[in-house]
């Protein structure tokens, strides 16, 4: 595993609540103290805080503020228990025994699509304040809160829920500190190549990211007769994706679920082994089959 490294962060405008990605390399010291200071926040949204050094010979850095590595959430790879060799293991033990089932992830999937379509088209999340509702993310489940000093006191079954929830973050902003996890992921489809290993063949799906290589990863385990994909169909679809994201200037967004895994020494996989842990431009394997094209889509990221 490469050295937890955080190379992200969310900056809050707390006067207007906007929300941006900053990357350490196109920050400098002044800029730092004038605006971000006390105002980044750890990518995978916990309220952990991140800090910016710039030191003299222009080494910079992000890193989490003293006190603060146990303020990320359970999961996150910057939290403290989940430091050095051992502290990745239990990362991976942490995904590896996680709830979460295919009607979960289906639902975790759609809702990011909307979700994308919304902050495309400018359009604020639906927010309920504090001393009223607080509403599932599925739409499920409403419980009843109240506020203490400002904490909002919610139903334990509700918080034992959120210990599942599955995170999602944008291919772009994918590092090799992620090997290990098993997210959402949502980006930009560049290109989809089918290619064969010691007899078995496999597929891959290059997304955009600034800095690592970046592949949505379809091994053997994603065709076979369990999960009623044949070998036929699996061809079929490279195919069809071969001809549409390939030099085509079509918006191609995908949106996936699965375990992130090394790929080359500064590269990552999301390894796919289900049809039902992807979407492509909103449709699913099957449609896509049926169809025999990607639709065009009126949104991107």
């Amino acid at each position: 595993m490469s050295k937890e490294k955080i190379e992200w962060s969310i900056y809050i405008n707390k006067e207007n609540e906007e929300q941006k990605q900053v990357y350490y390399e196109d920050l400098d010291r002044e800029e730092y103290k004038s605006k971000y200071k006390n105002n980044l926040n750890c990518i995978n949204g916990c309220i952990a805080r991140v800090k910016f050094t710039h030191r003299k010979n222009n080494v910079k850095f992000f890193s989490t503020w003293n006190g603060d590595g146990d303020k990320h959430n359970e999961g996150c790879p910057f939290h403290v228990e989940y430091k050095g060799k051992m502290g990745r293991l239990k990362l991976k033990a942490f995904y590896e025994k996680r709830e979460v089932n295919d009607d979960d992830i289906r639902k975790t999937l759609l809702n990011k699509i909307r979700g994308l379509k919304r902050k495309y088209n400018g359009e604020e999340d639906n927010k309920t304040p504090l001393n009223s509702m607080e509403i599932e993310e599925s739409g499920q489940m409403i419980v009843p809160t109240d506020s203490r000093d400002g904490i909002a006191v919610v139903d334990m079954e509700l918080r034992k829920r959120r210990k599942h929830n599955i995170m999602s973050i944008d291919a772009n902003y994918l590092t090799m500190i992620d090997i290990g996890t098993t997210r959402c992921i949502y980006g930009i489809g560049n290109t989809a190549q089918i290619d064969s290993r010691n007899g078995e063949d496999f597929g891959y799906i290059n997304l955009k990211n600034r800095g690592y290589t970046v592949a949505v990863y379809f091994p053997k385990a994603f065709y076979s007769q369990e999960n009623g994909i044949s070998l036929d169909d699996f061809k079929r679809l490279f195919k069809i994706l071969k001809l549409e994201i390939n030099n085509n200037h079509k918006k191609n967004v995908i949106v996936c679920y699965g375990e992130i895994g090394r790929k080359d020494k500064k590269g990552v996989n999301i390894n796919i082994i289900n049809e039902a842990h992807i979407y492509i431009n909103d449709m699913s394997v099957r449609q896509i089959l049926a169809e025999g094209k990607l639709k065009e889509i009126d949104y991107g990221i």
